[in-house]
């Protein structure tokens, strides 16, 4: 696996598990995820935007778990 991808897998987790007290993503639906998501991207270019490279580097993961979270409600529900 590329160092990058696994570097960005680590953090992903790493803010996943601070908040496994949350419900989940499961019961989620789609549209809510992707909505999540937009927000986060708006949240990443404002990080951007303020030239704040941790800030920007939060955001982009937070994009990805959201991302990530899409991706592992249709592929379960596709499956079952």
């Amino acid at each position: 696996m590329r160092e990058s991808v696994l570097e960005l897998a680590n953090h992903m987790e790493l803010v996943l598990k601070k908040n496994d007290h949350k419900m989940g993503w499961s019961g989620l639906s789609i549209k809510t995820l992707l909505c999540m998501v937009k927000n986060e991207v708006d949240e990443l270019e404002e990080a951007l935007d303020n030239c704040n490279p941790v800030e920007t580097i939060k955001e982009a993961v937070d994009v990805a778990n959201f991302c990530m979270m899409i991706r592992e409600n249709i592929v379960r529900r596709n499956l079952e």
